[in-house]
């Protein structure tokens, strides 16, 4: 069973990866036909599309900023913490020990692995 919510989630996650690109994608097309579509109906050949594509690189990024906040920064970080706890769980006692002791001769302190 949890097999399947973690396939669900994994599915879910790449569903909101593809929704950012397009969120972006879709903003910044939109601000460039609005400005094109105006510098013609007003004659302003490169202005009005310049920044309305400038317009609609902020509005992609702020639907990005949306997006990951909504579904990214409120489950992500305590998934990530969560995850690395059960890699720590997970990892066999001789690993850690063989990543200590590499950690120990490059002169790193071994107390952050």
């Amino acid at each position: 069973m949890e097999q399947k919510e973690g396939k669900k989630d994994f599915f879910k996650r790449i569903f909101l990866l593809s929704t950012m690109g397009l969120a972006m994608a879709f903003a910044i097309f939109i601000g460039l036909a609005v400005g094109i579509f105006l510098d013609r109906y007003f004659g302003t050949h490169p202005l009005l599309t310049m920044v309305s594509l400038i317009v609609g690189i902020i509005a992609g990024f702020r639907n990005i900023y949306v997006i990951f906040v909504k579904y990214g920064l409120q489950k992500g970080k305590k998934d990530v913490v969560d995850d690395i706890k059960d890699v720590k769980k997970k990892t066999p006692d001789w690993a850690l020990s063989l990543v200590k002791n590499k950690e120990k001769e490059k002169g790193r302190s071994p107390e952050k692995v």
